[in-house]
């Protein structure tokens, strides 16, 4: 049996001027087809080089894109069938793709600015619905909030996120007291440190998330309303904000 170049006797193919056992076959032929192969235009529109026919200087993605803005017709049927066909699976697809979108531009933005976005949003699509949509979206809710099974679920969910939590407080330096709080409360005279309003229903918020390692002291904690601690969210703090200097 042949011997090929690398030092394999097994199983050798005869190629042209030598023998090559299959490895080295595969490796020969895919290094001169890669050779062989055309190189692509870019696309007109993403400027990429992957596949399509360039008949009109697309790439296939944005070919179909361009169709189906020129015909929006078709693009309907498309996904009326999608749907009929596999319901669930499309909800999962819509469902992806929105919190995607809904993170690059979470990411895009400061907390005040997303929170406004998301405000005008959904008036936006309020101001679109009937009235028959708006009662059966509340009435979808309600369900949903008095079904036991979800209640339990909540619940469960909040006690695993208040353990996590506490085994962070835990990990990093924890020195915040009652009487330290009090004083950062009055520091505020009561008010959101972030948007001023003056709130009974005070959260902690932590300007240094503790997710990623901020203390849990006087100088990492400060007033906040809930929607402002909602909005901040593991964020840094709005752009311009300036915290007031603790000397107590």
């Amino acid at each position: 049996m042949n011997q090929c170049a690398c030092g394999k006797t097994e199983s050798p193919r005869w190629y042209k001027t030598g023998t090559l056992c299959n490895a080295c076959y595969e490796r020969d032929r895919k290094k001169r087809n890669a050779d062989k192969r055309p190189t692509r235009e870019p696309c007109i529109d993403c400027g990429s080089t992957s596949p399509g026919d360039r008949t009109h200087g697309r790439c296939n993605k944005c070919s179909y894109r361009s169709y189906y803005r020129q015909n929006p017709q078709a693009y309907k049927d498309r996904v009326a069938k999608r749907i009929k066909d596999k319901p669930e699976a499309y909800k999962q697809e819509r469902r992806l793709i929105t919190n995607r979108k809904r993170h690059r531009i979470k990411q895009a933005m400061s907390p005040d600015q997303y929170g406004e976005y998301m405000k005008l949003l959904w008036a936006m699509r309020a101001s679109k619905m009937s009235d028959k949509e708006k009662e059966k979206r509340r009435q979808r809710s309600l369900n949903w909030h008095l079904d036991p099974s979800h209640k339990e679920d909540k619940i469960k969910n909040f006690r695993k996120a208040k353990e996590k939590r506490r085994a962070r407080q835990h990990a990093v330096l924890c020195t915040l007291t009652r009487q330290d709080w009090l004083n950062l409360i009055e520091l505020y005279e009561g008010c959101c440190a972030y948007c001023g309003k003056k709130c009974d229903n005070i959260t902690q918020d932590h300007v240094i998330p503790i997710s990623k390692g901020g203390p849990h002291t006087k100088q990492n904690v400060v007033p906040a309303c809930q929607k402002c601690n909602r909005t901040k969210g593991v964020n840094p703090p709005p752009n311009g904000w300036v915290q007031k200097p603790v000397t107590f």
